[in-house]
């Protein structure tokens, strides 16, 4: 997880000529790897009930793996770090491979997902290829996860069960929520913010809807 710090002082030296000739360039790239996602997020475009349907249209609009590797090879050029995510990235088969490709090409990479799927991966693997995982987790208390998420109480225990995971593999990561009605309350109480730190959170991201 080191980060090529000759190579990024060379984009970012390119970065600041760049604008200082009023040209500009992206700093920054996220990549969204695909247009499906096992949630029903209301708050989220991914979150649409039809998943047949969602899953009909991923799959004859997602870039492919070669596709996809020559806008990393485009993108790295300008960009000092790379954000993945979806839908929901780990759904992809070729994920590790992807995150692997990106890691080859000296591009920092940071993974949002809802860590529903992290027990199908290897993550001492995954450990070596990114810098840290953020884990959108809107609630820290089942009920109130569920109707934010809209999943089963199942789902929430295995989310819970793959972050635990991440501890016991050592990869870094971190919590990011987005605060609604449901979920208002736990931060207010704080309750939020212990349990993300008992599960091994380095840091906080909110979002307000």
């Amino acid at each position: 997880m080191v980060v090529d710090t000759i190579h990024t002082l060379k984009l970012l030296g390119t970065w600041a000529g760049n604008r200082n000739v009023q040209k500009r360039c992206p700093l920054i790239a996220v990549f969204s790897l695909t247009h499906y996602c096992n949630y029903y997020c209301p708050m989220c475009p991914f979150g649409e009930s039809d998943k047949t349907g969602q899953i009909k249209f991923a799959k004859s609009n997602n870039p492919t793996n070669d596709q996809w590797k020559m806008i990393f090879d485009k993108t790295s050029k300008y960009c000092i770090w790379s954000i993945v995510e979806g839908g929901e990235p780990t759904s992809r088969p070729d994920i590790m491979e992807l995150v692997k490709y990106l890691y080859e090409i000296k591009m920092p990479v940071t993974v949002i997902s809802n860590c529903s799927l992290l027990n199908k991966l290897d993550l001492l693997q995954l450990r070596r290829y990114i810098q840290f995982i953020t884990c959108s987790i809107d609630s820290v208390h089942k009920d109130s996860y569920c109707k934010v998420r809209g999943v089963n109480e199942e789902t929430f225990e295995k989310v819970v069960r793959n972050i635990r995971l991440l501890q016991e593999n050592d990869v870094p990561h971190y919590f990011n929520s987005v605060i609604t009605k449901f979920n208002s309350e736990e931060f207010i109480d704080q309750t939020y913010f212990e349990k993300a730190i008992e599960l091994g959170s380095d840091a906080f991201s909110l979002t307000f809807v």
